[in-house]
């Protein structure tokens, strides 16, 4: 019997990271300026689950790295380049077609975004449309405030990216908080219950 999408059961748990700059961190490249925190806790959490016996990959911007290369047994798996595509037109392709093909190429078993971004609805559809689970991280108080979320979003298609992010925050299976503020204030505003 096979997995929807492919892979047969009875192999280890395969975790897969979206993460736009993750790239970066994970190689060490730092002729590339922009990753933060929530880049730094994905790599240490990915090479984590790899030394735990995991199957464990990344999904990333094209930043010129190979596709389907290994880096410190976590698989990076690439979508399109930061700046790729027809302003307006972008939005649906190479962006989202290529998130969603990546996913699909990782074949996982979990899914785990961080960050509030429209990644999150496409990860919560992905996962809903394939049987597979999601599990949101969140990286900043604001993640779970919807009346200050707008501060997040304030580039041009922000106010889309915003319901984007708010809608697939209703499609995860599980929720990561940093702090009890923030599973406070998840519960307040989203009526989900976060872990720590």
């Amino acid at each position: 019997m096979t997995h929807p999408i492919g892979k047969p059961r009875g192999r280890s748990t395969h975790v897969c990271f979206l993460s736009p700059y993750l790239w970066p961190v994970l190689a060490g490249d730092r002729s590339i300026e922009f990753a933060g925190g929530a880049e730094l806790r994905q790599s240490i959490l990915a090479r984590a689950l790899v030394r735990a016996g995991y199957h464990v990959s990344v999904v990333t911007l094209d930043f010129g790295q190979v596709d389907g290369g290994v880096v410190d047994g976590v698989e990076v798996l690439r979508t399109h380049r930061p700046a790729e595509g027809v302003p307006l037109l972008r939005f649906f392709y190479p962006r989202l077609s290529s998130w969603w093909a990546a996913m699909r190429r990782a074949d996982a078993d979990i899914y785990f975004q961080s960050c509030a971004a429209h990644l999150t609805a496409v990860t919560g559809l992905f996962t809903r449309h394939h049987g597979r689970r999601f599990i949101y991280s969140g990286a900043h108080d604001l993640d779970f405030q919807p009346n200050d979320a707008s501060k997040l979003f304030q580039r041009p298609g922000g106010w889309r990216d915003r319901q984007l992010y708010q809608w697939g925050l209703t499609l995860a299976d599980g929720i990561v908080a940093q702090h009890p503020g923030q599973v406070a204030a998840c519960r307040r505003w989203y009526g989900r219950e976060a872990v720590e």
